[in-house]
């Protein structure tokens, strides 16, 4: 039950009723109207706090963190990056707090210290782990709020993609031979990530159709096939005639096995892979990257570049040639287009466009002036002499 009073300053006071029925106050206001929103708002919000387990608010962090942390469904690489910052920079500061004793303002100030000495990265990836674990105690009923909400976090900067031309892509092509360079010709031809150039099996390259299937990421250190990408839709991609006739011609030479040979997670292996290392193995993403990509860039004197900027490239490319953000979001598989929106940036602002709408004006100007015998310029002029010479003799006279 809510209801306004007024008081003896003709102010009105939001009533309202607690959960054990105990009268409280939702603050005074200047008008009935708002003090009895005030106090429905409030009466509302006393309700629901009945759902919240009573014993919640007092129960400390670290036992809730104990009981929430290991039923997180991750990826093992991913766990493990987690863990490393749950362990370092959450547990340490929360564990002895209780649940209901968390304030937004605690948890600010805990932002802002870390980022004195940690990247912004770091900072908003162990602020989520926490406030995941807080979103879970809501949903169970242990508190009855998220002090996460209105947290401001620090701004990530700006990225440092790498956009290589075609130049330099066939600098560092050159310096590549065998499945290494075709893993590159692959990455630059489809914006794939790496781990999922490297899990491409062959039922999944539809040659035919000028498309490839991403499905599979290859997990290096656990030597997994797992499916991907997780709770969103597969994607096809297309492929160039020139890229198509260099799988087909590659796979002739290098026919691959029935089976790739390692365990699928999902599903099960319907062929095997469509580029492999030594002895038949998956290519390993690390030891590329660190070991074959580094010396081939070094000796193709480009300046640094990772194999993941063949997936920025691959953007840039085709940015160049019109294609939209919105379909470049689903080609390389991000999850929100805020995530694609990094390369809006390389599009063509319409600069050309206001370029020539301000040059047809001017030509229409000069059209204009020709076909008066030039007077149209020199009558404006002299009207604007008029008004200047008039308005300084006003002003010397009102001086004066």
């Amino acid at each position: 039950m809510s209801w306004a009073e007024q008081r003896h300053n003709g102010r009105w006071k939001g009533v309202y009723r607690d959960a054990q029925g105990r009268k409280r106050s939702a603050g005074t206001f200047p008008h009935k109207p708002k003090a009895e929103r005030a106090a429905a708002k409030a009466e509302d919000k006393a309700r629901r706090r009945i759902m919240v387990d009573p014993s919640g608010p007092r129960m400390y962090w670290a036992e809730w963190a104990d009981t929430w942390w290991p039923s997180r469904a991750t990826q093992d690489s991913t766990h493990r990056a987690d863990t490393s910052r749950f362990e370092t920079h959450v547990r340490p500061r929360w564990r002895s707090v209780r649940l209901g004793e968390m304030q937004t303002v605690d948890i600010q100030e805990w932002v802002n210290e870390l980022g004195r000495s940690r990247s912004a990265s770091t900072v908003r990836q162990c602020f989520y782990l926490l406030a995941s674990s807080l979103r879970s105690a809501q949903v169970h009923g242990l508190i009855d709020f998220d002090p996460c909400k209105g947290v401001t976090l620090p701004p990530l900067p700006v990225g440092k993609e790498r956009y290589l031309s075609r130049q330099e892509v066939d600098r560092v092509l050159f310096q590549l031979h065998g499945p290494h360079r075709m893993l590159a010709e692959l990455l630059v031809g489809t914006g794939m990530r790496i781990s999922e150039a490297c899990a491409l099996h062959i039922d999944r390259a539809q040659i035919a159709e000028r498309r490839i299937d991403v499905v599979h990421v290859y997990d290096h250190q656990n030597h997994v096939m797992r499916p991907y990408p997780k709770g969103r839709k597969r994607r096809s991609v297309p492929i160039s005639d020139h890229l198509a006739q260099r799988l087909d011609d590659w796979l002739s030479a290098h026919p691959p096995s029935a089976e790739c040979g390692y365990k699928h997670e999902g599903d099960q292996c319907r062929g095997g892979l469509v580029l492999t290392g030594q002895r038949g193995s998956a290519i390993d993403p690390h030891n590329f990257t660190q070991r074959t990509w580094s010396r081939a860039v070094k000796d193709a004197q480009i300046g640094h570049a990772r194999p993941h900027d063949l997936r920025h490239t691959y953007a840039s490319w085709l940015i160049q040639e019109g294609v939209t953000l919105e379909r470049i979001s689903k080609l390389l598989g991000h999850a929100s287009i805020t995530t694609t929106e990094r390369y809006a940036h390389l599009m063509d602002d319409g600069h050309e466009e206001v370029r020539g709408a301000l040059h047809d004006g001017r030509s229409a100007a000069n059209t204009a002036r020709s076909a008066s015998g030039g007077q149209g310029a020199d009558v404006g002029a002299a009207r604007l002499s008029l008004v200047v010479n008039n308005g300084s003799k006003r002003e010397g006279n009102n001086a004066q």
